[in-house]
C-alpha cells in the first residue's frame, strides 16, 4: 500500500503510474502496490468543497445552508452536537489544517440533530439530502480510519469486509462516480450554475481509495484477518 495526500505532484505520479479507479495500483518488480490517497486530506478537502458549493447526488442537492441553520438553533445547555463551535463552521487558515474540525462535521452526532430538527420542523424536508451526506461521510472515514478499539462505533471496527463495510464502500463509489459539484454565481442579478466537477480531486480520491481496499481485501483473501486502516495515513 502507497498512501499520499492530493499534492499535484503525486496526482502527477498516480498518472504517470497509471493509476486508476479500475486499475487502483502500480507494479515495482512483479508486486502489486495498492495506492491510497489519505483519508484525512480526502475528508478535510470534501468539508472545503462542501461549503463552497453544492453536491448534486442521485438528483437531489446539499447545501451547507442547512448545517448553518441547525447550528444556530443548536444553542443553549441541552445542545445535539455540543462539539460544534464557530471554528467548525466557518473554519480559518489554522483550523482547516485539523481534521478534527472536518470529522466533528462530517459525524454522526451532527446528523442525528440536523434529523431531529427535520422531524420538529425546525429544519425542510430539503436538508435531508444534506443530513445523509454527511452521514455516509462519517461512516466512510469509520472504515478508512479503523482501530483495534472502534470506541463502539461498528463502522470503525477493523475492517474484514463486513456485508455493512462492503456494501458501504460500493454505494459511496456510486455516490462519487455520479456526483456534480455546482457553483453559483450571481452576475448583474441573475443566478447561473457552473458545473465544476470536474476540477474536484477529492472526487476521485475517494474512488481510488476505496477500490483500493476492496480489491486488496480480494488479493489477500484470508478471512482470518483484519486490517487496521488507520495505518494506511
Amino acid at each position: 500500500m502507497f498512501t499520499t495526500d492530493q499534492g499535484s505532484n503525486f496526482y502527477s505520479f498516480a498518472n504517470k503510474m497509471q493509476v486508476s479507479i479500475e486499475y487502483p495500483y502500480f507494479f515495482v518488480n512483479s508486486e502489486k502496490i495498492y495506492y491510497v490517497f489519505d483519508a484525512p486530506h480526502l475528508l478535510k478537502s470534501t468539508r472545503n468543497n462542501f461549503y463552497k458549493y453544492k453536491f448534486e447526488i442521485l438528483d437531489n442537492t446539499t447545501d451547507k445552508k442547512f448545517l448553518d441553520d441547525f447550528y444556530k438553533a443548536d444553542q443553549g445547555l441541552n445542545r445535539c452536537a455540543p462539539k460544534l463551535t464557530d471554528a467548525h463552521i466557518n473554519p480559518g487558515p489554522f483550523q482547516k489544517m485539523k481534521v478534527r474540525y472536518a470529522s466533528q462535521v462530517f459525524s454522526a452526532t451532527v446528523a442525528a440533530g440536523m434529523r431531529s430538527c427535520i422531524k420538529s420542523n425546525n429544519l425542510p424536508i430539503a436538508a435531508e439530502t444534506t443530513v445523509n451526506f454527511i452521514e455516509n461521510m462519517d461512516k466512510l472515514f469509520d472504515i478508512l480510519n479503523s482501530k483495534p478499539k472502534s470506541d463502539g462505533k461498528e463502522f470503525n471496527l477493523p475492517f474484514k469486509n463486513s456485508t455493512k463495510q462492503k456494501n458501504h464502500l460500493i454505494m459511496m463509489l456510486n455516490i462519487f462516480k455520479n456526483m456534480r459539484v455546482i457553483e453559483t454565481k450571481i452576475v448583474n442579478g441573475i443566478t447561473t450554475n457552473i458545473d465544476v466537477t470536474q476540477q474536484m480531486k477529492f472526487i476521485n480520491g475517494w474512488q481510488i481509495t476505496n477500490k483500493s481496499l476492496l480489491q486488496l481485501w480480494d488479493d489477500i483473501q484470508k478471512p482470518q484477518y483484519f486490517l487496521c486502516t488507520y495505518i494506511f495515513h
